[in-house]
């Protein structure tokens, strides 16, 4: 199983991106990493507030956060298709 985090760049994409890893039976956990301060809207999902997507705090979370044997950490803006 994989734990996914994916970065928040709009609600519309987080919400697609989200549903294709949902549709996923290898995807066990999704996280979603928020930089920007807004409320994010995604059931079924652990926010991370990191200050930085590259910063050490940020990797130490995703560290603490995933409990799956991969972690999949999906940095690109575009919808995962």
């Amino acid at each position: 199983m994989i734990d996914s985090f994916v970065i928040y760049s709009g609600q519309e994409s987080l919400s697609a991106t989200l549903a294709a890893l949902r549709s996923s039976e290898i995807v066990d956990e999704c996280f979603v990493m928020n930089t920007t301060g807004a409320e994010v809207k995604a059931e079924g999902c652990t926010t991370l507030a990191v200050d930085s997507l590259t910063s050490t705090a940020a990797i130490k979370a995703i560290a603490e956060a995933s409990k799956s044997k991969y972690t999949l950490i999906y940095a690109n803006h575009d919808v995962l298709k």
